[in-house]
C-alpha cells in the first residue's frame, strides 16, 4: 500500500512540474501577441474573388523577408469613412437651395366659355332654387350677365359660379317668357333653365347690386320679347303674302280656262 501512495504522490509531483515548465516557458517568450495566428484560422480570399465582410488581418513583409500577419483590428480605422461636417452656413444655404428648387408648373391657358361674350355686368350674390316645396342654397359666388352678338342679333345669358371651385351653379339665357320679379330690397326672383326644366331662382345681394341686376334684367328681357314679337309679325306677313299668292293664282287659273 505504502508502494501505490509513493506512486501517486510522484505522479501529481512530476504533472505539477510540467505545468510550472509551460508558464515559464509563455512567460519567457514576451513577443506573442494575442491575435496574431488568426490568419491561421481565418478563411483566405482568394485573387479576383468577391468578399462579403472586409479582410481583419494584414500581411505585412520585415526587413529580414519573413512575413507577420497585423492585429485583428489594426486596419480597421483605415476601412472607416471619416464624416463630412458643414457648417450651419453651408446647411442653410443648402436647405434654401433644395427649397428653390421646387417644380414650377407650366401656365395653362383657361377657357370658361365666355370668350365670345361681353360682360355688362357682375354681382356678388348667393343663390337659392325652388325645389320640391322648399328653397335650397345653390351657393355664393359671381353672377355675370353677358352678352353676344350673332347675325345682327343680341342674346343674353345669366352665368354664375360658386366660389373658390367655381362649379356652375346656373346658366340661362333671357328669354322672352322669363319672368323677373323683386321681392326685397335684397333678393330677385327669376325663373331660368336647369339640365332642359324651367325652375324658380332666387338671387340675393346688396340692395345696390340688385337694382343694378334688376334694371339690366328688365331691360334686356323688354328687348328680347320685342325682338320676339317682330319676329313674329315678319313670319305672319309672310305666311299672309304667300296666302295671297296662292288665292290670287287661283283665280286667275278659272279665268285663262
Amino acid at each position: 500500500m505504502s508502494n501505490n501512495l509513493f506512486r501517486t504522490i510522484s505522479t501529481e509531483v512530476t504533472a505539477q512540474s510540467q505545468v510550472a515548465t509551460s508558464a515559464a516557458t509563455s512567460n519567457a517568450n514576451p513577443t506573442f501577441i494575442f491575435g496574431q495566428n488568426l490568419h491561421e484560422r481565418a478563411r483566405v480570399v482568394e485573387q479576383g474573388e468577391k468578399s462579403e465582410a472586409p479582410i481583419l488581418e494584414t500581411e505585412s513583409s520585415s526587413s529580414n523577408g519573413e512575413s507577420h500577419v497585423g492585429l485583428l483590428f489594426s486596419s480597421a480605422p483605415a476601412l472607416v469613412t471619416p464624416a463630412v461636417t458643414k457648417s450651419l452656413t453651408e446647411s442653410a444655404q443648402e436647405y434654401e437651395a433644395a427649397r428653390a428648387a421646387k417644380r414650377r408648373y407650366d401656365e395653362v391657358e383657361v377657357f370658361t366659355g365666355e370668350e365670345d361674350e361681353t360682360n355688362v355686368l357682375q354681382v356678388h350674390c348667393k343663390l337659392h332654387v325652388f325645389d320640391k316645396g322648399l328653397w335650397a342654397e345653390r351657393g355664393r359666388g359671381h353672377l355675370r350677365l353677358n352678352d353676344s352678338v350673332s347675325d345682327e342679333t343680341t342674346t343674353s345669358r345669366i352665368v354664375m359660379r360658386c366660389q373658390g371651385t367655381l362649379r356652375i351653379v346656373l346658366n340661362t339665357k333671357v328669354w322672352p317668357d322669363m319672368t323677373v320679379d323683386r321681392m326685397s330690397d335684397k333678393s330677385i326672383r327669376v325663373t331660368g333653365y336647369d339640365n332642359g326644366q324651367i325652375k324658380i331662382f332666387l338671387i340675393t345681394a346688396s340692395p345696390k347690386d340688385a337694382d343694378l341686376l334688376q334694371s339690366a334684367l328688365e331691360y334686356r328681357l323688354a328687348t328680347t320679347k320685342a325682338h320676339s314679337q317682330s319676329k313674329k309679325d315678319d313670319e305672319e306677313e309672310e305666311k299672309e303674302e304667300m296666302g295671297s299668292k296662292r288665292r290670287k293664282g287661283s283665280d286667275e287659273a278659272p279665268e285663262k280656262a
